[in-house]
């Protein structure tokens, strides 16, 4: 971000949408991350909020509006609730700016190795047992034609795709995904 680069937000989780308009100041960003760790713990179990696939187009919908031309817009989703009216958005999106698609992943999708994890809908949780092995290898396989749909609607826009596990240091593997060096190396 050069000096003077303005900089906003459109968060969403299940139960609502938050803009704020990009501005060129230090509370702006200061508001922006307060904004994203209260809606990050408001995405627990027992929150009361059932899920809320619409609100990705409700988010991209408001960032239609508040982004005209020339930025470049991240999209940090878990992209569930991806439909045509999304694509519609995206595209009038990437028409006039740079978009960047950031995945937030579970790594036990990809390779559900441990036998017993927890699993939520949002509103209820409970125990999976994973020792079958054929249902080992559906999980793993309907994720990755999940990423594939996600890999590919992101190709049609233009727009790279970053993948970021949700176990882990973020700002580590958003270091090692764009070339730079790790902290303190």
């Amino acid at each position: 971000m050069d000096v003077g680069d303005r900089v906003g937000l459109v968060a969403f989780n299940d139960s609502e949408v938050v803009d704020i308009r990009p501005q060129r100041s230090q509370q702006t960003v200061m508001s922006i991350l307060n904004t994203v760790l209260r809606m990050n713990h408001a995405l627990r179990v027992g929150s009361g909020a059932a899920p809320g696939p619409e609100r990705l187009n409700e988010a991209l919908t408001k960032a239609v509006r508040l982004v005209t031309h020339d930025a470049l817009v991240v999209v940090v989703s878990d992209f569930f609730g991806t439909d045509e009216h999304t694509g519609r958005l995206a595209s009038q999106l990437a028409a006039h700016n740079d978009v960047l698609g950031v995945l937030v992943h579970d790594p036990v999708r990809l390779d559900p190795a441990v036998h017993n994890i927890n699993v939520s809908d949002g509103m209820l949780q409970m125990p999976l047992d994973l020792v079958s092995r054929k249902i080992r290898e559906a999980i793993a396989l309907d994720y990755r034609e999940e990423q594939q749909r996600i890999t590919q609607f992101l190709r049609r826009l233009s727009a790279p795709l970053l993948m970021i596990s949700n176990e882990g240091d973020v700002v580590d593997q958003v270091r090692r995904l764009l070339g730079m060096p790790a902290r303190g190396a």
